[in-house]
């Protein structure tokens, strides 16, 4: 049984396989990585392309051999009228595909601080750049 994640990153791979041992029927599944494009920005901004993206690469990742195929993207959104600033928040989605349907999950969210905002929009940042830039990493 082959299932495909449509991203080459190692911390992704390993963590999908720690996911698919948690599941008898997919404890033999054989996981590849692969490194497939989003077709959205860089850092999407909102909830909706985020969603288009996960989509995007699990779709991308489906090969004829595939049982299933996975895409992770993490993105932000605006949450809408929670303050008088503007809020973010940081989520990431996933969407599995079997070849016929998607079936889609969400992470936890998380609020971004104003200076990593700040980074994103005006410096035009991925949150990893806009991490290491604010020495969090």
């Amino acid at each position: 049984m082959k299932i495909y994640l449509g991203s080459a990153n190692q911390i992704k791979i390993e963590t999908v396989q720690e996911v698919l041992q948690l599941y008898p029927e997919l404890q033999i599944a054989h996981l590849q990585g692969i490194n497939v494009p989003s077709g959205v920005s860089p850092q999407p901004k909102t909830l909706e392309e985020t969603m288009q993206g996960a989509r995007n690469r699990s779709r991308t990742a489906f090969t004829d051999d595939a049982y299933l195929s996975i895409g992770l993207e993490s993105g932000i959104w605006r949450v809408p009228a929670w303050r008088r600033t503007e809020t973010y928040m940081d989520h990431t989605v996933c969407v599995v595909y079997d070849g016929r349907k998607d079936y889609i999950g969400f992470s936890p969210a998380f609020e971004l601080p104003s200076k990593m905002l700040e980074l994103v929009f005006k410096k035009q940042m991925d949150l990893d750049q806009a991490t290491k830039e604010m020495n969090l990493t």
